[in-house]
């Protein structure tokens, strides 16, 4: 199942892919730029690629937990009027949600898991992930799968 697929089943009405001609794609499929952005990946450059995406006086949530330093320029964002928001951790009552919607079948988190691996095989499925070379949603790690 393609990611475009998973994000509507989960009750996405769009799915726009970055790149090229990016922003007016995903000003068409919201009918203006989105009021709130969520840079969710951790990749260098993706903070700044949602300044620039994100509505004027609009949000950019920040969840992705790059590890590296990930330059914006202030100067876009402050002409911009927009909110930069980082989270740090869940609480219980987040962890509680999730449990609860999870319980209650109105999502089938399975559609997510897009394969099932080893603890053989974590190292070259990494580096196929890192590499772009395997475009995964979610991987399992199964320790006791042969």
């Amino acid at each position: 199942m393609r990611n475009s697929d998973i994000a509507r089943t989960f009750g996405a009405r769009a799915f726009e892919l970055v790149g090229e001609g990016e922003a007016e794609r995903i000003a068409d499929a919201l009918g203006g730029p989105p009021d709130i952005v969520f840079e969710c990946a951790g990749a260098v450059g993706l903070t700044q690629k949602a300044v620039e995406l994100v509505r004027l006086g609009g949000t950019v949530m920040s969840m992705g937990f790059c590890a590296q330093p990930d330059p914006i320029v202030p100067m876009v964002a402050t002409w911009r009027q927009i909110t930069m928001k980082f989270t740090f951790a869940y609480g219980l009552a987040d962890f509680q949600y999730c449990a609860d919607t999870l319980d209650s079948g109105v999502i089938e988190p399975r559609l997510m898991l897009s394969d099932a691996i080893s603890l053989d095989e974590l190292p070259v499925k990494f580096e196929a992930i890192r590499a772009g070379r395997a475009p995964e949603v979610k991987v399992q790690v199964d320790p006791w799968k042969a």
